[in-house]
């Protein structure tokens, strides 16, 4: 009978305790290899580099820049990774910093925030040219870019 008892116990208690909710979206590792001032895609788009022709293309763009950023290393086509390249205004400070990215579903969400870059005037709010590689490839993923 005491068995029994602590038997209806446990099983009360544990119906009573919430449950862990099962978590549908995972934290990406991804290093930011290149941002400059300038306007390579339309505001607050994004772009999936999917080989190295498209990134070959890109940065033969970015060194052609008048803005003088001199001959950027262009990256080589990794199956293995994914680059990613993004284009976005700050919205209050002067420049962005990409902190995050979340995969939720078949979204990939990257999270930005405006940040004070001494490098830049105060009060301009320049486009950001921001070229993202993620550890691993996500196919057949929508990207949302988001500033804070």
């Amino acid at each position: 009978m005491k068995y029994l008892y602590i038997l209806l116990v446990t099983v009360l208690v544990l119906q009573c305790t919430p449950q862990n909710k099962v978590v549908t979206s995972d934290s990406i590792a991804f290093e930011v290899i290149h941002q400059s001032k300038l306007e390579m895609l339309g505001d607050n788009t994004s772009r999936i580099l999917n080989n190295q022709q498209e990134i070959d293309y890109l940065y033969q763009f970015l060194n052609a820049s008048p803005k003088g950023y001199g001959q950027i290393p262009i990256p080589v086509y990794d199956a293995n990774e994914m680059l990613i390249a993004i284009n976005a205004t700050p919205k209050t400070k002067n420049d962005i910093k990409v902190v995050s990215i979340v995969k939720s579903g078949d979204k990939l969400n990257i999270i930005g925030e405006d940040v004070e870059n001494p490098q830049l005037k105060p009060e301009s709010r320049w486009k950001s040219a921001i070229i993202i590689k993620l550890s691993g490839v996500y196919h057949n993923q929508t990207i949302n870019f988001n500033v804070k």
